[in-house]
């Protein structure tokens, strides 16, 4: 079954024959070695023989190294085999990892329905992130039809089993009604689970409902915590709105220096409303000292993502000529493709614009606003 042995069987036993013959281990052996710790080669070989002795943990460490090419070559075939040998014996985690690979068909064929029952015996055996993954699976759609109550049922399994993810998601369904009735006071609950677990997504839902005041009491200080928390994982939403409360005030003390640090943080990750909330600051010198080139680069880089504050305050630019040279079409372009978006300021803005220019120039800014909705704003600016 297996396609890859980087030693023999026979090999492996005659190694250990010798090292019994001389009445200790190859654990032992490499640890009564004064002058030399085992190699990582010697580990892996040992692991090798134990997986081969039918050993499920060394089946799936074997399983692990070879997945991940770890002291042997890298083969998603080898460590399918392996995992499906551990998993057999039932060990949960490989279980796991089994269905995993069915369903992305990674070193095996894809297989939805073995997926399935291979999710259902690691959940059953404790590994509560199976059922999680089983109900995401449902939740979505993927290689089978949607069935939110089917989600439901393994999530909520899942997550009395401790997965905080699932928790995460349960909390979702309910925040957002998503095949099941609204229920903020619900959603509060499960997110909060998660959220003391430590789960960055779940921390910065909690964050949201008290600061908007849904399922929970309104409390920005209370939100301001959770976001923090989620902020400091790195979760670019929180990151952006822990700096909008600090850079007005909301739930902690107004620190625009501070505000300025959580925009460029989740701007830096690709957050397109960090990006031009970042570019307001340099364009104001609010907590960083004022720089219309270095705004001009953060406007731009929100507005190519659709954004349409971003796409307004760049077409701002192009019509004042502040940290650019005036270019009325582009002003017009992106004025006409944030007033698409409702954008109330570039509604107002626009027909002003429109009044300084040209009819050859009117026509050459729709003209490119159009071009850069059709390719997706690719390479408009």
């Amino acid at each position: 079954m297996l396609t890859i042995k980087p030693i023999s069987t026979i090999a492996v036993m005659i190694r250990a024959c010798i090292a019994a013959f001389a009445g200790i281990s190859l654990l032992t052996a490499a640890a009564q070695a004064p002058d030399a710790a085992p190699s990582a080669d010697d580990e892996v070989q040992v692991l090798i023989f134990e997986a081969e002795q039918g050993d499920p943990h060394a089946q799936f460490l074997l399983a692990a190294h070879y997945a991940e090419g770890e002291g042997l070559p890298q083969s998603d075939t080898a460590a399918f085999d392996w995992f499906l040998m551990a998993a057999e014996q039932g060990h949960a985690r490989a279980q796991y990892e089994v269905a995993r690979r069915y369903h992305s068909g990674k070193g095996v064929a894809e297989n939805v329905t073995k997926s399935i029952a291979w999710y259902r015996r690691s959940g059953a055996a404790g590994y509560a992130t199976a059922y999680n993954n089983l109900g995401v699976l449902y939740f979505e759609g993927q290689g089978v039809e949607v069935d939110k109550a089917e989600a439901m049922k393994w999530y909520r399994l899942a997550a009395d089993q401790g997965s905080a993810e699932a928790q995460h998601n349960l909390g979702y369904i309910y925040d957002y009604a998503d095949g099941v009735p609204e229920d903020n006071r619900e959603a509060a609950k499960w997110y909060r689970l998660a959220a003391v677990q430590g789960l960055a997504m779940a921390q910065y839902a909690l964050g949201t409902l008290y600061e908007i005041g849904e399922g929970v009491p309104a409390d920005a200080t209370e939100a301001s915590k959770w976001y923090r928390l989620a902020a400091e994982q790195g979760f670019a939403y929180a990151q952006y709105n822990l700096g909008v409360q600090l850079a007005n005030g909301t739930g902690v003390e107004q620190d625009e220096t501070e505000a300025v640090k959580w925009y460029r943080a989740s701007a830096e990750q690709g957050y397109d409303q960090a990006q031009s909330n970042l570019g307001f600051m340099y364009e104001y010198g609010k907590g960083v000292e004022a720089d219309a080139g270095e705004a001009l680069i953060w406007y731009q880089r929100a507005a190519a993502q659709g954004n349409a504050d971003g796409q307004f305050n760049l077409g701002a630019k192009y019509a004042q000529g502040i940290g650019v040279e005036v270019n009325l079409v582009k002003a017009l372009a992106w004025m006409l493709l944030a007033s698409a978006q409702d954008h109330a300021q570039a509604i107002d803005y626009t027909p002003r614009l429109m009044d300084v220019m040209t009819t050859a120039q009117m026509e050459a800014g729709e003209r490119l606003a159009i071009e850069c909705f059709e390719r997706s704003l690719e390479g408009c600016d």
